[in-house]
């Protein structure tokens, strides 16, 4: 059921036109998983990684104001797609909050 909505997230993907996008994932096993599951489905549908980002556990505050960063590097990309724990997100959240982003 979740690579079923992997595949409609990519299929939007491609209906938007949207073909470079960026992924952030939470370094534990599932996570990982169903990132890589994604990068794998965009590729067929010729949707380009412009960055693949994992955060690992205990990511201090610098660590995701970095990431953040480097993502927002990627201007072309048109999407960042999130594969995090509830954790990991907020903090994503909080560090664009920070950089005014």
């Amino acid at each position: 059921a979740e690579d079923t909505q992997i595949k409609g997230l990519v299929s939007v993907l491609d209906k938007l036109g949207w073909a470079y996008v960026s992924v952030v994932a939470s370094d534990q096993h599932y996570w990982r998983k169903k990132a890589k599951v994604f990068e794998e489905m965009a590729n067929k549908f010729g949707i380009c990684i412009a960055e693949f980002l994992i955060l690992s556990r205990g990511s201090s505050l610098a660590q995701f104001d970095y990431a953040v960063k480097v993502l927002a590097k990627k201007s072309g990309a048109r999407a960042v797609i999130v594969f995090t724990d509830r954790d990991h997100t907020w903090e994503i959240v909080r560090a664009a909050k920070r950089l005014k982003l």
